[in-house]
């Protein structure tokens, strides 16, 4: 039984890593006795879910140089995602953190405002219908 390569492993791990960071999550381990090859497959997998364009691909189809060349489709979309997010769903902001032009770390948010304004509001939407002037004889509305 020939067992798989650490180092390779380690390498794929790292680089699947980087790039779920940016989605605020980690690479797990290669399970005992996994190869280098269904490491990839299952990273991709995982990351596939980031990538918009590649979601609906059947990865288990692809062999060789084909899962090469997708393999490398899901990372750069999903790197790209991770750069503009446009799978937010609903309800949640999502914060892409840049460095700005002085080299400075910023954050950027992607998603709806009311996923965080809603919380201070009371569930009833009133508008503005005059404004009171002073006068020398009490406020008067504007009208």
């Amino acid at each position: 039984m020939a067992y798989p390569d650490p180092t390779a492993l380690v390498a794929e791990q790292e680089r699947a890593d980087d790039l779920l960071r940016m989605f605020n999550q980690s690479a797990p381990r290669a399970m005992e006795g996994e190869t280098v090859d269904s490491y990839r497959e299952r990273m991709a997998a995982r990351i596939q879910q980031n990538a918009p364009n590649m979601r609906n691909l059947n990865l288990r189809e692809a062999t060789g140089s084909a899962f090469d060349l997708i393999e490398r489709q899901i990372y750069d979309d999903a790197r790209r995602e991770a750069k503009n997010p446009t799978l937010v769903p609903d309800g949640e902001l999502r914060e892409v953190k840049q460095l700005d032009a002085t080299g400075r770390p910023a954050s950027v948010f992607y998603g709806r405002p009311s996923s965080w304004m809603n919380q201070f509001s009371n569930g009833t939407k009133r508008r503005l219908v005059g404004i009171k002037t002073e006068t020398q004889k009490g406020y008067i509305p504007n009208s």
